[in-house]
């Protein structure tokens, strides 16, 4: 049997496979071992690096989120949109001049239907069908091509994954893909699935916590809080850079021309979900509102980004004029109107709250079953 200590020219090298054969002998293929980078505290300093000076690529317009070089692994439930956000990502990267490897579990039919349904040159993109290929040769792939952004979705098919609690095995099955996407300056991207319990502070994401260790940013895409079906919560845990948070919304296709675009619908960063929480939308439309009555979609449309959902305008709405602070027609005692269009208008002086209507009715109908009660016993 022949090993590396048999050949001393061959000491510090690694075996490869047989498509790389910089070496080879007696059925071996061998390749130089990268050489150690190791610098004093002092050269470090000297260095002046800054997490200040850190490139990103963008995300649908904003930075913060990816981090060139770096790498990140994104979790969200099945059928969230993992991939849209991925493919949209993609679209943005290419326009920006970077080369993208995505290595993909889905079938070709998907991605010839995607890209042909999709604006924009795709000129720079390699898709590589990888479901049920050899892990080595995908990592090879990855590692070797020219490509400086490299996308693998989803991770635990494509990287045959056996058991992803177990810590020691995703530390060897995800570790090589880091340390190589390092080494030659790489962008890696790894989608994977949360659990279905979710959890916080990244516990949400599937499988043992060396996961979100590994990884130098992990983004979470998770469902919008308020149910507004098209938006999306994308939350990041990174290494020693700023965590953030942002809502985007998918619409419908050439309403934002400059957005990334891909398989006839557009995404669209909105901002800060804070501003789309329900309280902050109620003092946001109770300054909205007028002495006119306006519709809600009107009051909606006035609204500035980010703006929130048509249903969170209309809770808002509702809970402001059943605290009697703004004015509904129909009015808000008379409770849901199907097929009404509601009007919502500031709050007069003189009129009594929905609260003091009520108590006004009880009163009334006391006083009336009080003289039901006289007159039957005079009669």
């Amino acid at each position: 049997m022949n090993d590396i200590t048999t050949y001393p020219d061959f000491a510090g090298l690694d075996e490869v496979s047989p498509g790389d054969r910089p070496f080879s002998q007696n059925g071996h293929s061998w390749r130089a071992k990268p050489p150690l980078l190791e610098l004093g505290g002092e050269e470090l300093v000297a260095s002046e690096l800054s997490m200040d000076d850190l490139p990103y690529l963008p995300m649908l317009g904003a930075s913060g989120y990816f981090v060139l070089d770096w790498s990140h692994l994104v979790s969200g439930y099945p059928r969230v949109g993992k991939t849209e956000l991925l493919v949209a990502l993609t679209r943005e990267w290419l326009s920006e001049g970077h080369e993208v490897l995505y290595i993909t579990e889905e079938p070709q039919v998907m991605w010839a239907s995607r890209l042909a349904g999709a604006s924009g040159d795709w000129k720079g993109l390699r898709v590589v069908f990888g479901l049920g290929a050899d892990v080595e040769t995908l990592s090879g792939r990855a590692r070797d091509g020219d490509e400086a952004i490299v996308i693998v979705d989803s991770l635990r098919n494509l990287l045959r994954l056996q058991d992803e609690k177990d810590n020691s095995e995703i530390a060897r099955a995800v570790t090589p893909w880091i340390a190589d996407a390092r080494k030659r300056d790489k962008t890696l991207v790894m989608a994977h699935h949360q659990r279905k319990g979710g959890g916080e502070n990244g516990e949400g994401i599937a499988g043992g916590h060396a996961l979100l260790g590994s990884f130098d940013i992990a983004l979470e895409v998770l469902r919008d809080p308020s149910q507004a079906r098209d938006r999306r919560l994308i939350r990041t845990y990174a290494r020693l850079i700023e965590s953030r948070e942002a809502i985007y919304e998918k619409v419908q296709p050439n309403l934002q021309p400059i957005q990334p675009s891909v398989g006839g619908c557009t995404f669209v960063l909105l901002g800060d979900p804070k501003a789309l929480r329900l309280d902050e939308v109620v003092n946001r439309l109770l300054a909205s509102v007028t002495a006119e009555f306006q519709t809600t979609k009107e009051l909606h449309a006035g609204l500035d980004d980010p703006r929130p959902s048509l249903e969170q305008v209309r809770q808002a709405l509702t809970k402001l004029a059943r605290e009697g602070r703004i004015r509904r027609q129909p009015p808000i005692g008379a409770g849901e109107q199907k097929g009404k269009t509601y009007t919502w208008a500031g709050a007069t002086s003189n009129e009594p709250s929905p609260k003091l209507e009520v108590g006004l009715v009880a009163h009334d109908d006391y006083f009336a079953d009080q003289a039901d009660a006289l007159m039957e016993v005079q009669a």
